[in-house]
């Protein structure tokens, strides 16, 4: 395995490691002490036998990934960003890939740090993140983002047959309903 930059470790959101399938493994890597790195993304393509190792463009110092989501073995979104409630520090950060990991393109800025992101079955280019200060929308695979809450949130995952969840502060729970069109 590939080592990590100087001063990197992971923020344990439950989504900052992520599968697809039966080989494919992500994981993305945060600032820890000051490294001064940008974090990288790990994948593995041989259910962890072996890893390979790329650098994002996030760069919000301190820059952190902490979640990633795929929606299939090449498409996924990393979001973090930097946040300290003692600093009055809240900087959201997106990064996109269509390779499965290989290379990295920063997307657009959400509305403050994201704790957790995921793709929406059946909608091909959309995601939600969320975070302390609310909850994005992306449907252009991550080139732009849109707030549409302002509840704490820090984890969401939806799936086909069981829609979006998300879980916050306090026992919260929360379902997201799509309007019918």
């Amino acid at each position: 395995m590939p080592d990590t930059a100087p001063g990197a470790g992971a923020l344990a959101t439950g989504t900052c490691l992520v599968t697809s399938g039966r080989h494919d493994a992500w994981f993305g890597t945060t600032e820890v002490s000051g490294g001064g790195h940008n974090p990288q993304v790990f994948h593995s393509r041989d259910g962890g036998r072996n890893w390979a190792v790329t650098g994002t463009p996030i760069s919000r110092a301190p820059a952190n990934i902490a979640s990633l989501s795929f929606r299939n073995p090449r498409d996924g979104l990393a979001v973090g960003g930097s946040f300290d409630r003692g600093q009055a520090i809240d900087l959201g950060a997106v990064a996109r890939t269509y390779d499965g990991g290989s290379s990295w393109a920063l997307g657009g800025t959400p509305a403050g740090f994201k704790n957790g992101v995921t793709w929406i079955p059946g909608r091909r280019n959309t995601a939600i993140a969320v975070g302390p200060d609310g909850s994005d929308v992306t449907t252009d695979g991550g080139r732009t983002w849109s707030r549409f809450d302002h509840t704490l949130l820090l984890g969401i995952n939806c799936s086909p047959h069981a829609g979006c969840w998300a879980v916050g502060e306090g026992g919260l729970a929360a379902r997201l309903v799509f309007p019918r069109y």
